[in-house]
């Protein structure tokens, strides 16, 4: 399967559009200039560190602020959200092509630490898992179902009973192309 990064070329988005995007089973990261290059939504997937339930009340609320404010510096559209007790789910998109996915990653997860800490929560020393999961969006329809996938995600833990009462998730900005 080609890994190479798509074409600069800005009226498409692909190198071959027929070509399906590599699957990835791993974490690891494509290189940066894949990321740029394709206006596809994302999903992606952050886990506290050893997957500790600390993202509640005030800490989840937090981890939303941090989120608005690096995704705003960062020209990232928040599609919508979840926060769950130990990761939070984002879906979202490049506003604009020179959109740096990778450092709004390394800056929001530090800033919803930095905030956590400063607030006293989790005994100051709140943290993420190194890593996170991100995956590309394709497909008519697809950017709505993979909100709805996100929102659902309390429910399908048996933390609520409908998506609407989970207090930490939310659809911001939803423009199915």
């Amino acid at each position: 399967m080609n890994t190479e990064p798509p074409s600069r070329d800005p009226n498409r988005a692909f190198v071959d559009a027929t070509e399906p995007l590599p699957d990835r089973r791993h974490p690891y990261r494509l290189p940066e200039e894949f990321y740029r290059a394709i206006a596809l939504p994302m999903v992606v997937t952050a886990c506290t560190k050893d997957r500790m339930p600390l993202l509640v009340g005030e800490a989840a609320e937090l981890v939303v602020g941090a989120l608005t404010d690096q995704a705003c510096r960062f020209g990232i559209s928040v599609c919508g959200y979840c926060v769950m007790p130990d990761h939070i789910h984002l879906v979202i998109t490049q506003e604009l092509p020179e959109a740096e996915f990778m450092k709004f990653m390394r800056h929001f997860k530090s800033e919803a630490a930095r905030r956590i800490n400063a607030a006293g929560l989790c005994a100051g020393k709140f943290r993420w898992q190194r890593t996170y999961w991100d995956k590309f969006v394709e497909g008519d329809g697809s950017l709505a179902a993979a909100v709805q996938y996100v929102l659902e995600n309390p429910v399908r833990r048996g933390l609520c009973e409908r998506a609407d009462d989970w207090p930490h998730s939310a659809v911001l900005a939803l423009d199915d192309p």
